[in-house]
């Protein structure tokens, strides 16, 4: 984008010296699974294990994933009866050991090994990872409610559906991610692991039944606040033994992510995302945000093979990537359907070179569909606004099935909150307002067509 660098490398070493105000006042989070199952994925595993590192990398790649807490819920737990080999694994835990043993005792099997995968309390030697995004049979919701800003004591409620006993455990597990270790020693010496669902600590209380609601209280222990990990608490409720996990949920602790990841993660009742490429994301991203039912809009990349790819190369047309947004929102507030006639409002779909003042196909307009039904909604809307007379040029805006969408950098996201006063600016001065409004010769602020609008402190004013 042809953007004032020297502005954006300021914000960037503003946004990464300071903690903002308004997100220090949060209040805690809480976490709620949906009815159905969501699967539990457990990987012993350890530094010193030469095999361990691409288990661990499958775990770490679920970053991101849709159905990332709500489908599934990963951890990784560091056995210590490798530690022998000359490398002292600092995430190691005699406890973590003693659960794999019980598991493997409750299979009547004698087989203790690393990496080990456990599935939903069996062991998981397939490792079709397409099943867990399937969600299992509805088994009730469990719901975790923090008490404190520290993330170290929960409230926890599990509304179950089926007879279980009437005292069942509640566990919960601190993990940390982009965590990383430079091993010294044993298999892996020379070698610098990444971690991500890393098992910090794992407590467990009991669940008393009561008015048919299963309730009971998980206190962790103060977290190393020198550990630089994004932070995440799960909880699973189980039978006693601990073994059978019943329901799991989890996500993000506030404190150690942005303000807008954690709503995304923590955010109760239905939630289903949507894709769409429209030029600059930070330009498609107030459009959606101020929308009640929309949860959140998250700048990033999608659409083309290279991992991780970063702005510097999606800007410069080094990927084959679009920039692009990921939109979360309640279903039964906001629809698909809603979603489109937003997008189409919001940017050219006449422009196969690139959106106003930014040009490649790194900028040019795009749906990504996540299944048939989306697929269609997107095909008939499309055909409505070829045959609307409303663009005198062909659309071009193209359909596309989704891939993995990357999230942006951390200084792009919100940017219209950041940095108003540059981002007016340059929106101005791309020439997409103009185009908007002399297309739908309508204030910009009415692009929802009556659509109930957030009442938050947004900034007045602002150019969407």
């Amino acid at each position: 984008m042809m953007r004032n660098f020297t502005f954006v490398l300021v914000g960037i070493l503003l946004l990464f010296t300071r903690v903002s105000v308004a997100e220090k006042k949060q209040h805690a989070l809480t976490f709620t699974s949906p009815a159905h199952k969501a699967h539990l994925l457990e990987l012993y595993s350890t530094q010193n294990c030469s095999s361990c590192p691409p288990a661990n990398k499958l775990v770490s790649d679920l970053e991101g994933k849709d159905g990332l807490w709500t489908s599934f819920v990963p951890l990784v737990l560091h056995v210590d009866y490798w530690d022998h080999l000359g490398w002292k694994d600092p995430y190691s835990d005699a406890a973590f050991t003693v659960r794999q043993k019980q598991y493997v005792q409750s299979w009547k099997s004698r087989r203790v090994y690393t990496p080990m995968f456990v599935l939903d309390g069996k062991e998981w030697l397939q490792r079709d990872f397409g099943q867990m995004i399937r969600p299992g049979d509805k088994v009730g919701i469990l719901k975790a409610i923090g008490k404190d800003q520290a993330g170290e004591v929960y409230e926890v409620r599990f509304e179950s559906i089926g007879t279980h006993p009437d005292r069942l455990q509640i566990n919960g597990a601190i993990l940390g991610n982009g965590i990383k270790t430079r091993v010294r020693g044993g298999e892996n010496a020379g070698k610098t692991l990444h971690h991500n669902f890393l098992a910090l600590e794992i407590q467990n209380a009991p669940l008393i039944k009561k008015n048919g609601i299963y309730t009971g209280t998980i206190k962790f222990k103060a977290r190393p606040r020198g550990e630089k990990a994004k932070i995440a608490a799960v909880f699973w409720a189980s039978l006693e033994s601990g073994l059978r996990p019943l329901q799991a949920t989890g996500g993000y602790i506030l404190e150690n992510i942005s303000a807008r990841q954690a709503k995304r993660m923590s955010a109760t009742g239905p939630v289903e995302t949507a894709i769409f490429a429209g030029g600059c994301f930070w330009c498609m991203e107030p459009p959606f945000e101020k929308l009640d039912g929309v949860h959140s809009a998250i700048s990033g990349y999608t659409g083309g093979k290279q991992k991780n790819p970063t702005y510097r190369q999606v800007s410069r047309g080094a990927s084959d990537h679009r920039e692009a947004v990921k939109i979360s929102y309640d279903p039964n507030q906001f629809s698909y359907n809603d979603l489109l006639e937003v997008f189409w409002r919001s940017m050219d779909p006449t422009d196969n070179g690139g959106q106003f003042a930014d040009r490649g196909s790194q900028y040019t307009p795009a749906i990504f569909y996540g299944d048939e039904s989306e697929r269609r909604l997107a095909e008939t809307s499309k055909k409505h606004i070829e045959r609307s007379g409303r663009f005198k040029k062909d659309i071009v805006t193209a359909i596309l099935k989704a891939g993995v969408f990357y999230e942006a950098e951390d200084y792009h996201q919100d940017y219209y909150k950041k940095n108003p006063v540059h981002y007016k600016a340059y929106r101005r001065g791309s020439g997409r307002d103009s185009f908007l409004k002399r297309t739908w010769k309508t204030d910009l602020n009415d692009n929802t067509k009556g659509k109930k609008k957030k009442t938050d402190k947004t900034p007045a004013n602002k150019a969407d």
